[in-house]
Formats: C-alpha cells, sequence, structure tokens
C-alpha cells in the first residue's frame, strides 16, 4: 500500500513538472504573444488608460512590497479581479486578462527601473523601450507579416534578447514589444 502511494505521488510530481514545463515552450509563448496582440489591438482606448492607470495606483499602494514575488503576485491577483470586475463575460474577461497583463509587466519593469534609476525612471524607459523597438525593427520583425509571423519573431527576438545581457527579461521585453507594435499600427 505504502509502495503504491509513493508511485503515486512521484508519478504526479512528474505529471505536473512536464505541465509546468509546457507552459515554456515556444508555441505557447507565440500564443500567448499573438492573444496579446489581438487584446491590445481590439481594446478601445480609454479601456486601455483606465486598466493602466489601476495597474499603476496597484503597483504604488497596495502591491508595493520589498519582495519581488509578492509584488508580483500582488499584481497577478490585481489583474484577475479588474478583468472579472469590469468584463461581463468570459470572451471579455480573457481579452481583458491578455491585455492587463502587458500593463502590468510594463508597470513591474517601470517600478523596477525606479529602484535602479531613480527620478529618471520615465525618460530612460522610455529609451529603453525605443532602443528594444529600433533593435526588433532591424532584425527579422521588421520582415514579419500577420499575427503568427509577427508574435513568432517577438518571442525569437526576446528570447535571444534575455540571454543576453543588453536587455531585460522575455515578459518585459515581450510586453514592450507587444505594447509598440499593437500602439504603432
Amino acid at each position: 500500500m505504502r509502495g503504491a502511494l509513493l508511485v503515486s505521488i512521484v508519478a504526479l510530481a512528474a505529471f505536473a513538472r512536464a505541465e509546468e514545463r509546457q507552459s515554456y515552450r515556444a508555441e505557447s509563448r507565440v500564443a500567448y504573444v499573438e492573444r496579446a496582440l489581438e487584446a491590445v489591438r481590439a481594446a478601445p482606448a480609454h479601456q486601455l488608460q483606465r486598466a493602466d492607470e489601476y495597474m499603476r495606483a496597484m503597483m504604488r499602494n497596495a502591491c508595493a512590497s520589498g519582495i519581488d514575488r509578492l509584488r508580483v503576485e500582488c499584481m497577478v491577483t490585481a489583474s484577475r479581479r479588474y478583468c472579472a470586475e469590469h468584463n461581463n463575460d468570459a470572451a471579455r474577461r480573457i481579452a481583458c486578462g491578455a491585455y492587463v497583463d502587458v500593463l502590468a509587466s510594463r508597470a513591474l519593469a517601470e517600478e523596477a527601473a525606479a529602484l535602479f534609476d531613480g527620478d529618471d525612471r520615465t525618460r530612460d524607459l522610455r529609451r529603453a523601450a525605443a532602443h528594444l523597438a529600433i533593435d526588433f525593427a532591424l532584425s527579422e520583425g521588421a520582415r514579419a507579416h500577420g499575427d503568427a509571423s509577427i508574435a513568432t519573431a517577438i518571442d525569437r527576438f526576446c528570447m535571444d534578447a534575455a540571454s543576453s545581457t543588453r536587455t531585460p527579461a522575455w515578459q518585459t521585453c515581450a510586453a514592450t514589444l507587444i505594447w509598440t507594435v499593437a500602439a504603432h499600427e
């Protein structure tokens, strides 16, 4: 009996790890970028602005913490709560979750920059976003056509960039490029 229980626990743990790894596969990342691009493009400007203001307010107040993990978990919870409160049907909540995730990533990046750069964070973040967008435009991203191709190009660019020391993590890179690409079409 004990042996069967131990085998079950080990099998469940292996299954959980396999499930966890699935979300980091290229296909999953590209699908995420596609959904986020579509959601940012489809959302009215006033909805994006309201959601952005909410996420920034949460970052400054309820989610303010010296511990990164707590700050991120709070922002994830705030994102879910915001989308549940502001959207009646499931499809709108899913779309909201996609664009609010981009906004939350941007707010977290700004907060991280503020810790290192002080008062010049807005200027420095805009400069960093511009450099990132220019680098992407000069890469294969400039030749991409259609959401699937652009999403694949963003994923590849951000994976390559995240492995170097010149740019931020994949999430920050992807959020920046999703926002930039969607806003300039």
